[in-house]
């Protein structure tokens, strides 16, 4: 992922306009605790596609990286027409 966050993206995820001020959150106990989760699966993810929608409906976030931005872009309209909530970021 870049290491810049466009104003674009900024607006669609934080909501915000480029006036407002950011607070930055410090959680000195964070790193203590197990916050991601990762799934290693022997198979394609389009071959379990399922286990992101039921993810999601149990209201959990998901990050998927694909390796091409075709590959990327197939699976965001996948998810898009399964009725997930989604965003596509590439660079």
């Amino acid at each position: 992922m870049s290491a810049s966050f466009p104003d674009k993206l900024k607006e669609k995820v934080l909501g915000i306009n480029r006036q407002e001020k950011f607070t930055f959150i410090t959680q000195k106990d964070l790193y203590e605790k197990k916050a991601n989760i990762l799934h290693k699966k022997d198979m394609l993810l389009d071959d379990d596609i399922n286990f992101v929608i039921q993810e999601h409906q149990q209201g959990k976030n998901c990050i998927i990286i694909r390796n091409t931005v075709k590959h990327a872009t197939a699976l965001f309209k996948k998810l898009k027409e399964k009725g997930v909530e989604t965003m596509l970021y590439h660079s």
